[in-house]
């Protein structure tokens, strides 16, 4: 008695080349778009911010921040305020010679922060204390 296996016909083979041909256009496209983003992104000219212009946005920032902090009714609020102004701060264009005083006055909020967190109201308030010293 003879067994007669039936092949049943496979689409494995069309369904992987299908996937290969997908993943190939799939590839082109994103690295062609990445280059072109690369390209517009390298053509955008930044202009450097003038000492002047700085210091100008500083004292704004400080000013409000040093009034706001005085009127603040409670921790919250000064934490809430210490948040924002660091935030402003941080999303300022810095000229070179001011790069590391800047830090310093981001460093000074970043731990007025942590202290605020902490409930350490006597650090907080010599953290203050400090930042007013800058203005």
């Amino acid at each position: 008695m003879m067994i007669f296996h039936h092949h049943h016909r496979s689409f494995f083979l069309p369904i992987l080349v299908l996937l290969t041909v997908g993943l190939v256009v799939f590839m082109f496209f994103s690295l062609t778009d990445s280059r072109k983003t690369t390209e517009s992104t390298q053509q955008q000219t930044i202009t450097p911010v003038s000492s002047q212009e700085y210091t100008s946005s500083i004292k704004k920032i400080g000013k409000k921040f040093v009034e706001s902090y005085e009127a603040a009714e409670n921790d919250i609020a000064r934490l809430v305020l210490v948040e924002s102004t660091l935030s402003e701060l941080l999303a300022l264009r810095v000229p070179a010679d001011q790069k590391d005083i800047h830090l310093e006055r981001a460093v000074i909020l970043s731990q007025m922060q942590a202290a605020l967190k902490a409930q350490d109201n006597e650090k907080a308030q010599k953290l203050f204390e400090t930042w007013i010293q800058e203005y």
